[in-house]
């Protein structure tokens, strides 16, 4: 089978999610973690989960772009917002994508304030009810497991990885994993595609990021779970390793991590 183990599907980004699903069946892609990054798009992973149940398994959180729209009393508002929705939804996989995000705010303290507020509020409650974080991170990775490696019993994966191979090894001691995705099959991607012969196949998972990232040939057009097989093909290459050997480790990394049925 095929797995995606991070995805955006809902209504901003898709039109016709019943077209996109048969799709996607068409494709042999089996399980799909469904991400939300918002309070919002969180309530409609959950919706569509119950709509797909073996296909869309939900999760919820608040990604480090809120942090440059919103000050502390309304992040504090939806941190509880999201506890409430944990609090109701038995089937949520994961919390996030919840992490940092420096890109546009290296130097803006505040914003980095708010950020590391939201990130360890949704560590508190991934430990609080014993579930694996998503991680997002960019220009923020060595912060990023400072804040981590004080977790000791939190469990997840640092999507789209990137960033210093040994801060990234730290990061795999500390019970993570990492996960790959249309990037690494671009132009000029030479730094991924080292990471990932260097990273060993039980701690990596593959993912699209869609609707974004979408992987060559395809780039151009909106990126579906569908395109999964793309990057297993492309990985199963890069670490010389047979597609159904690396479909087998996938099955059983994203078991382990998000306690889905094999």
């Amino acid at each position: 089978m095929f797995i995606d183990t991070h995805a955006h599907i809902f209504g901003t980004f898709y039109t016709d999610i019943p077209a996109l699903v048969q799709e996607i069946i068409y494709a042999k892609v089996e399980k799909i973690i469904n991400v939300g990054t918002t309070i919002d798009e969180s309530k409609e992973v959950i919706r569509l989960s119950h709509t797909y149940p073996t296909l869309l398994f939900p999760t919820v959180g608040i990604h480090p772009d809120e942090a440059k729209q919103k000050d502390m009393d309304s992040l504090k508002v939806q941190i509880n917002e999201l506890e409430e929705l944990l609090i109701r939804n038995k089937n949520i996989v994961a919390i996030g994508e919840c992490g940092l995000d420096y890109k546009d705010c290296q130097n803006d303290k505040q914003i980095q304030k708010k950020q590391e507020y939201l990130f360890q509020s949704q560590l508190d409650l991934a430990m609080k009810y014993t579930l694996p974080v998503i991680i997002h991170t960019r220009f923020a990775l060595e912060d990023t497991y400072t804040i981590l490696q004080k977790q000791r019993t939190l469990k997840g994966v640092v999507h789209s990885i990137d960033g210093d191979l040994g801060i990234i090894e730290k990061i795999l001691v500390l019970g993570f994993y990492v996960s790959f995705n249309g990037i690494i099959t671009f132009k000029n991607s030479e730094h991924i595609n080292m990471l990932a012969r260097n990273i060993p196949i039980t701690n990596i998972l593959l993912e699209t990021d869609s609707p974004f990232l979408t992987p060559v040939p395809f780039r151009g057009k909106q990126n579906s779970p569908s395109l999964i097989p793309n990057i297993y093909s492309y990985i199963a290459q890069l670490k010389a390793i047979s597609l159904l050997d690396l479909q087998s480790q996938m099955e059983m990394n994203t078991s382990e991590l998000f306690g889905l049925s094999r």
